[in-house]
């Protein structure tokens, strides 16, 4: 894949391929993690573990307790 020198290219043209980049970035963020879920699954399969012995369980979020003192 060779990059465009964009030194060269004018507004339109660098333009036209700043949307073709975002298309680009959009697709692969739709399906890059679902790929990678899938491949991260498979090998962990094929060590006979699952997928949160590899990366751990997620984390549990605690909830900020409220400051039910008056400030004034």
């Amino acid at each position: 894949m060779t990059t465009p020198d964009i030194a060269s290219l004018d507004y339109a043209q660098l333009n036209q391929l700043r949307a073709h980049i975002d298309e680009r970035m959009k697709e692969m963020r739709e399906t890059g993690v679902p790929e990678l879920r899938v491949r991260f699954s498979e090998a962990a399969a094929a060590l006979g573990l699952s997928i949160e012995d590899i990366v751990g369980a997620p984390k549990k979020r605690k909830r900020r307790s409220r400051d039910h003192t008056d400030a004034n």
